[in-house]
């Protein structure tokens, strides 16, 4: 492929793509190396075409020494003689590495993308443009494909990203871009490292897509195809579980009901879509949402939490699967009042008002039972002098009316199907340590009125609306 043609061919693949728009001020990532370099010569070309203002930026890695001390000095002077604005940093990346835990390659990557995040805030760039070409691609999607990725990782690179960074020379080979350099007599500078196959993308360079091209010579192609095929399915899909989110989902819920009579990729694909959504350095894996899906299955657990990368959780309260964050959940504050009599309490804590009086029995009409407790009040105080509204303490057990023996508030709330982040404001009524009414649910058996009742404990309550 002749220079020219190659010129044309990423012209079209930038017109396509709809890469640049008129007057941007775009970012070149230059490394210094041949790709970079045909790179910043290709879009100095038709800067004027696009009227685009551009900008080069060089990490310097700090990994070859007075190598990568020269790559830098390569870069400024080749922005000197296009006249073009130049920025560089340097970063001694191994350190980096090290302290982080991560691989050379990845901390690179990261830092590389931070430091163009910083020039671009500080200039208000619109546009990233990168030099990664079609061999690129074909490493990446081979590579994923041996990490096991899905239809989403077997894309490829994309040519254009909604943050702005767009890859020109994708629509090109390494062999096109060495022609067009040799063509236009342009000087490059060559990194040694890439030659090592430490490297796990250097290996796969070196020795093994030339090693599956020995087998089939059509092998990248076919590779490239592959990856646009994924580009389809995965675009199809999309669509899908867009429009499907909004059927299964209540404030931001999942109904399992609904949920579990889905297709397991639709499953799949809404749950790393809303946990992505929830928050998007998730780090999420197809093992975590087989492990949901799996405990979705035992019909028997129906309150359960499953922790996933980053803090998230993905928390089954019933019928509904809750996203939350660790340090979003917050230990439950406990609260408790000493209620006088013939007193009228608001409680904007637990957005209560109660009313507690005593009153003759025959002056009580106990028909009415709307937010309203009665209670034998002889009863009451023979337990103790004060009655206490709190919160549930554990191991607090009540004698429901209507059943035998004692029973756990807590397994009576959770019968009741209230979440565990609200039972803690459903108030308590307690004398002495001994509850009289879980307010709004059961009532004490031993507290009952009788046909001996001569004084009636009367607790009325409502809630507020929450703000």
């Amino acid at each position: 492929m002749g220079g020219e043609f190659m010129k044309d061919k990423v012209l079209d693949y930038i017109k396509q793509n709809e890469m640049f728009s008129s007057g941007d001020k775009v970012i070149v990532g230059v490394s210094g190396g041949v790709d970079s370099v045909a790179l910043t010569h290709l879009l100095n070309d038709i800067k004027d075409q696009y009227q685009l203002s551009l900008i080069v930026c060089h990490l310097n890695h700090m990994i070859r020494g007075q190598e990568a001390d020269e790559d830098e000095l390569f870069v400024k002077n080749l922005c000197n003689v296009l006249e073009l604005e130049f920025y560089s940093k340097r970063l001694d990346i191994v350190k980096l590495a090290s302290s982080r835990k991560k691989s050379i390659e990845e901390t690179g990557r990261e830092e590389r993308y931070k430091f163009f995040d910083e020039i671009r805030v500080k200039n208000k760039v619109d546009k990233i443009a990168l030099g990664h070409h079609k061999d690129d691609n074909v490493e990446t999607i081979f590579m994923r494909f041996i990490r096991g990725t899905g239809i989403k990782g077997l894309r490829g690179i994309a040519p254009k990203r909604a943050d702005g960074v767009v890859r020109p020379l994708l629509c090109v080979s390494k062999k096109d871009v060495l022609e067009y350099v040799s063509e236009n007599d342009l000087k490059s500078r060559f990194d040694r490292s890439n030659l090592e196959t430490d490297y796990h993308r250097n290996k796969l360079r070196l020795e093994v897509i030339p090693y599956m091209e020995s087998l089939n010579p059509n092998f990248s192609t076919g590779i490239v195809n592959l990856g646009f095929i994924c580009e389809n399915y995965y675009d199809f899909i999309q669509e899908h579980v867009r429009t499907t989110i909004e059927l299964v989902t209540e404030c931001g819920k999942i109904n399992i009901c609904e949920f579990i009579q889905l297709h397991e990729v639709l499953k799949t694909e809404i749950l790393i879509e809303l946990i992505n959504k929830f928050d998007s350095a998730s780090s999420i894996e197809h093992q975590h949402i087989k492990i949901i899906l799996n405990k979705l299955k035992d019909n028997k657990s129906t309150v359960w939490t499953i922790d996933l990368p980053n803090g998230i959780k993905m928390i089954r309260q019933y019928n509904y699967l809750i996203l939350d964050k660790e340090k979003e959940i917050l230990k439950p504050e406990s609260f408790r009042y000493e209620l006088l009599l013939n007193k009228f309490y608001v409680l904007p804590k637990i957005n209560l008002t109660i009313n507690v009086i005593v009153v003759p029995t025959e002056k009580c009409n106990l028909t009415n039972k709307r937010n309203k407790g009665y209670f034998d009040y002889d009863k009451i105080i023979q337990e103790g002098d004060v009655i206490y509204l709190r919160s549930r303490v554990e191991g607090d057990k009540i004698e429901p009316v209507g059943l035998t023996g004692t029973k756990k508030i807590k397994d009576i709330l959770i019968d009741k199907k209230i979440p565990a982040n609200k039972r803690w404001k459903i108030p308590i009524i307690s004398v002495d340590n001994k509850v009289v009414w879980i307010v709004g649910y059961h009532k004490s058996r031993k507290f009952t009125i009788s046909n001996d009742t001569k004084k009636v404990l009367m607790i009325s309550y409502f809630y507020h609306k929450e703000e």
